[in-house]
């Protein structure tokens, strides 16, 4: 399994890049700043972009994508000093903020897209009009006008920034510790159909 996972890692990182042509400009929830795309890669030419669903008609945010961010917020110590990670939202810098402070992320800097094309263009965002919500390379999205994913950008010594891999759905397990955790317990993750299936068992860490 780890030789077959390296050889899977080596393959994913010779897929080809592309260059990102749009200057996009996203507001920070901790300052409500205005910050151009290459400023989150901070001082790494590598940056990882959780797609975060919440809308800023939404109560709560997305409970599966909070449970991700939960995860990534310990770790981000560690990943840091090679790869900066952020997550952005399509609801607006101050909803991002309050869902920061009721989670207690300390580490994750959030960012809003509200005012930008960056969710649409990643296909993680769908307008209401929008019949086909294309999703997950051609799949169909159909639980509504957000969906969650991860992209993985470069800064590269022409000054542009490439798009080099992006993963949605099910391809976003593999990041989550607790799913290893229980693929090794006689019972597993108890995920059979119906409502269990797919991560619905999830809720707010706060709320168990």
């Amino acid at each position: 399994f780890s030789k077959e996972s390296a050889r899977l890692a080596e393959q994913r990182r010779k897929l080809p890049a592309y260059a990102i042509s749009k200057e996009y400009i996203f507001e920070a929830a901790e300052s409500n700043a205005q910050v151009p795309f290459r400023k989150l890669f901070g001082d790494n030419n590598q940056l990882i972009v959780y797609h975060f669903m919440f809308d800023e008609s939404w109560e709560k945010a997305c409970q599966s994508c909070s449970f991700f961010v939960d995860g990534f917020d310990a770790v981000l110590p560690h990943l840091k000093p090679r790869a900066s990670m952020v997550a952005v939202a399509h609801a607006t810098a101050g909803k991002l903020k309050s869902l920061a402070e009721w989670k207690k992320w300390s580490n994750m800097p959030l960012y809003s897209s509200h005012n930008s094309s960056f969710n649409f263009d990643f296909q993680v965002s769908f307008a209401a009009e929008q019949p086909d919500k294309t999703y997950n390379f051609n799949r169909t999205w159909p639980y509504g006008k957000h969906a969650p994913g991860i992209s993985v950008f470069q800064l590269r010594e022409d000054g542009k920034i490439y798009h080099t891999y992006s993963t949605f759905a099910a391809g976003l397990a593999e990041f989550q510790t607790v799913f290893s955790l229980l693929d090794i317990t006689p019972e597993g993750r108890k995920e059979k159909g119906g409502n269990s299936h797919n991560m619905f068992w999830l809720k707010h860490k706060e709320e168990y």
